[in-house]
């Protein structure tokens, strides 16, 4: 594994920018947009991606999503128990943006109208490919990210007809996911409706405690 350490001055992620820009568009109807990107490497065997100053746009141009820096790590030595185990996940600064046109998230359109692509091309694929049954489940991958970090986030819920919305933002988030049998948050939130604060709360949800203490 001596090569993780060659990696990152081997392969520039930016040269395929363009074609990562394509795929999104063609794939998604996403515009999508980075600097900086790098891979990153570790002496633990961990190899990931960071970037800098990423946005995602809707087809009308409008941000759904933004970041200032993300960084994001698998520990590879895990591969080979069949465990996809993302080590490191951190966003800082992001921000959601959920906009509310004609009663329905745009969001909501773009993600119906990829679904019904996808299922016009499996109706042209069909009886022209016959599909070939392979050994491997990906059932069998266990996904396990313990480490899920955002620094200052921010949602917001905007109603475009109304003129009013609704905003979740909080300094720190940080939660872990493993494989559906735990799952743990922790935050401080603070809702607003328009400009006013309607609530403050501390979340802290560990779904492995509560099962520990309904078997007591």
């Amino acid at each position: 594994l001596s090569f993780l350490f060659v990696l990152p001055n081997a392969v520039d992620v930016n040269k395929f920018k363009p074609e990562i820009q394509k795929i999104a568009k063609e794939q998604a109807n996403l515009s999508i947009d980075f600097e900086n990107a790098k891979i990153i490497t570790t002496p633990l065997f961990g190899a990931g991606l960071k970037a800098e100053n990423i946005v995602v746009k809707l087809p009308d141009d409008s941000v759904l999503f933004s970041a200032d820096s993300f960084k994001t790590r698998v520990a590879l030595p895990s591969l080979f128990v069949l465990t996809a185990k993302v080590s490191c996940l951190e966003i800082n600064n992001p921000f959601v943006n959920l906009e509310i046109a004609d009663e329905q998230f745009k969001v909501m359109q773009l993600v119906e109208d990829i679904l019904n692509k996808g299922k016009e091309q499996k109706l042209e694929q069909q009886g022209q490919v016959i599909e070939k049954k392979s050994w491997f489940n990906p059932a069998w991958i266990r996904i396990k990210v313990p480490n899920v970090r955002l620094n200052n986030y921010k949602v917001l819920v905007n109603d475009l007809k109304s003129n009013h919305y609704l905003k979740l933002a909080g300094e720190e988030l940080v939660a872990g996911y493993f494989n559906g049998k735990r799952v743990k948050l922790r935050t401080n939130a603070e809702l607003f409706s328009d400009e006013n604060k309607n609530i403050s709360a501390n979340v802290n949800i560990n779904t492995r405690q509560k099962e520990n203490e309904a078997k007591r």
